[in-house]
């Protein structure tokens, strides 16, 4: 091959290079950085090695909250032949922060010049998954993973770009280099070649092409001369053997090979070329079309068994197609096993949802609650969490605290009703004494208090008396007022005192003004007759305390006139004493009545009073006649 043919298919091979299979994760413990960092969960905890995708194992990377863009980047150090990428990321009901994500190499650390080798396309949310096996075929030193919410593509993903990444795995060798786990090997032909089989997309004599790599040509080939594309052996076969290939007696049931290709395979191979199956495929059988297992050895997993088990599998055995463990060793939980039981569990718990089987002596029920404090020696039933026995001072299956009010904090275990109460408190639960009663007393029984607050009545002293009740003090057996506030009257002090009052200062019970304002008597609802001096006369019977000086005629007419009036006071006092009388008599003990009595007793009143005015007034006209 000559040199301009050699640099072409170096060429060739670095633009179009199409690899099935790499095993080295040649991104372990490589150096990374990322757009931003939220708290101390930087880049590097994505190559640590740790695998497990809850936040709290501190094995996963986090970038910071409300930004509209996020990425993660690893430098492989060195040019490096790319296969896969195998993501594990955090699975906590937070994929919907994965989704759309997109996959860029380059030979820069300025990602945005290189060339995006994956984008997430998943329809829905249900479909996510949180370990992600990507196809990233290329030639790169770093690997990018990016995430873009400036425009949502679709409305169930996250608002903001958020990374969250615990392993990521990239498959391949660097450039020159390939091997199965090792890397150890030099490629064959140039300086690139498919990182697990060491082959290229243009090959040497003796060699052809298979998806990409270079093997050589069929070993039944005339003169190990096969076309280098097809691997046709072109020169012919060997004797005994035919077909294109000439490949028929070693893996095809086709003896003649009568179309030049192997139209079944045996056991264990697939393909027209009958490749053989994949190495961890179960009894090594395949799909004889796509080379896919039909059962993985114990220990993988995958449609070509190449990715392994979850560590804490129960004897390394999961499901082919997920990865799911069968079941879980001692201690774990989940579909991969990854998350350890409660502490409190006895070392085992429920495989779906990790609730215990059992608990640990001092705790109880599915999450191997503790037993309540109170249960005596912290034993309890490890179903129901009753108690066997409580501690003084507890009571009830649960060995609830006994009321705060029993003396000593003690109680009779089953009820729980105090023995004895502390004072301000009464009956079987010591409840405290209502809040009204004085000194926070009451009767131990019934809970009555002895006295009542300033301002309350009744037995448990909650009732409110009258506002207008002075000092806001009133009977605490049946809140009638002890006095009323000055200008009121009425066992509950809702009645005003007559107008005339003087200072609005009237008696409690009837409303009998003490004193009248000045030109007033009576009830202080009668003017003081005319000729007073200075308009004053006695409160009693409204005589003038000095009379004014008239002449001799005048003096007749007041004189006459003065005696009608003491006739009519008279008369007016008879008819109070009768009245009085018969108000005392008629009161009964329901004091919500005494206002509407004292209303009463008042119109009665004013109406004599007007009636001896009139009196006095026709006595006096009458004396003014026969002057």
């Amino acid at each position: 091959m000559g040199f301009y043919r050699y640099l072409l298919v170096i060429w060739s091979v670095i633009t179009i290079l199409t690899v099935v299979n790499a095993s080295v994760n040649i991104a372990l413990r490589k150096a990374t950085n990322q757009s931003s960092i939220y708290r101390r969960l930087g880049s590097s905890k994505a190559v640590d090695g740790c695998a497990s995708t809850y936040m709290n194992s501190y094995c996963c990377i986090l970038t910071a909250a409300g930004q509209t863009e996020a990425w993660w980047q690893v430098d492989l150090q060195t040019q490096s032949v790319i296969d896969t990428v195998d993501i594990t990321y955090r699975d906590q009901d937070t994929l919907r922060r994965l989704a759309g994500y997109e996959m860029y190499l380059s030979n820069k650390i300025d990602w945005t010049s290189g060339n995006r080798c994956y984008k997430d396309t998943t329809a829905d949310l249900a479909f996510m998954s949180p370990i992600q096996y990507v196809t990233c075929k290329g030639v790169a030193r770093y690997l990018t993973i990016y995430t873009d919410r400036r425009l949502k593509a679709k409305p169930w993903y996250s608002d903001y770009a958020i990374l969250e990444l615990c392993e990521v795995q990239v498959f391949g060798c660097q450039v020159g280099k390939y091997g199965n786990g090792n890397c150890d090997k030099d490629c064959s032909l140039g300086n690139i070649c498919h990182p697990a089989s060491g082959t290229c997309d243009d090959c040497a004599a003796g060699y052809y092409t298979v998806d990409g790599s270079c093997i050589p040509c069929p070993v039944n080939c005339e003169g190990n001369t096969c076309d280098s594309i097809n691997g046709d052996c072109s020169a012919g076969c060997m004797t005994g053997f035919s077909g294109i290939w000439c490949r028929c007696p070693v893996s095809c049931k086709d003896a003649s090979c009568s179309t030049g290709q192997c139209t079944e395979c045996y056991d264990g191979y697939y393909g027209q070329a009958c490749t053989p199956c994949p190495s961890g495929c179960s009894t090594d059988t395949c799909d004889k079309t796509s080379g896919q297992c039909v059962q993985c050895d114990d220990g993988l997993h995958g449609r070509f068994c190449r990715q392994p088990c979850p560590a804490n599998c129960k004897h390394n055995v999961c499901t082919k197609d997920n990865g799911h463990c069968i079941e879980c060793d001692a201690g774990f939980y989940g579909s991969f096993c990854r998350q350890p039981c409660s502490v409190n569990c006895n070392n085992v718990c429920n495989k779906d949802n990790g609730l215990c089987i059992d608990c640990n002596d001092g705790y109880y029920g599915p999450a191997c609650t503790p037993c309540p404090s109170g249960c005596s020696t912290n034993t309890c039933d490890k179903t129901s969490g009753h108690c066997f026995h409580c501690n003084d001072g507890y009571y009830g299956p649960a060995c609830t605290p006994c009321p705060n009010g029993c003396s000593t904090k003690t109680c009779d275990k089953t009820s729980g009703h105090c023995f004895h109460c502390n004072d301000g408190y009464y009956g079987p639960a010591c409840t405290p004494c209502p809040s009204g009663c004085s000194t926070n007393t009451c009767d131990k029984t019934s809970g009555h208090c002895v006295q009542c607050d300033t301002g309350f009545y009744g037995s448990f002293c909650r009732k409110p008396c009258s506002v207008n009740c002075k000092n806001n003090v009133c009977n605490k057996d049946n809140g009638l007022c002890i006095e009323c506030d000055d200008g009121l009257h009425g066992s509950v002090c809702r009645q005003p005192c007559p107008a005339n009052c003087k200072h609005n200062v009237c008696t409690k019970d009837h409303g009998h003004c003490k004193e009248c304002d000045i030109g007033f008597y009576g009830n202080c609802n009668l003017p003081c007759p005319v000729h007073c001096k200075n308009n004053v006369c006695n409160k009693d019977n409204g005589q003038c305390t000095v009379v004014i000086v008239m002449d001799k005629d005048a003096a007749v007419g007041v004189g006459v006139g003065s005696g009608v009036v003491v006739l009519a006071l008279v008369v007016v006092i008879i008819a109070l004493v009768r009245r009085l009388t018969d108000i005392s008599s008629s009161r009964t003990a329901n004091e919500l009545n005494i206002d509407q009595d004292d209303n009463n007793e008042d119109i009665a009143t004013h109406n004599q009073e007007q009636s001896i005015v009139q009196i006095s007034d026709t006595e006096t006209a009458n004396v003014d006649r026969k002057t």
